[in-house]
């Protein structure tokens, strides 16, 4: 094989590698919103407050094309374990 064949194949599967990993790599989530903390029920109706919440980490996208969230979802005042 030639060497300016041998670039050219090298070339093509290393922007093929690239555009891989760009579609199914990580995509970062730093996200701090606001939303509303509510209980169900007719006694509790008036207990909704809102509250801030904070969401950091990565989004990946399997090769089906379903989402991924790995990461930590905080609720202003509130302990998720």
């Amino acid at each position: 094989m030639k060497p300016r064949n041998r670039l050219l194949a090298l070339l093509i599967v290393g922007v093929v590698a690239a555009a891989i990993g760009f579609v199914y790599g990580p995509r970062p989530v730093d996200l701090d919103v606001q939303g509303v903390k509510y209980r169900l029920g007719a006694d509790a109706a008036d207990e909704a407050k809102l509250v801030r919440m904070k969401i950091q980490g990565d989004v990946w996208r399997s090769w089906r094309g379903t989402p991924r969230f790995e990461g930590i979802i905080g609720v202003e005042g509130e302990s998720l374990r």
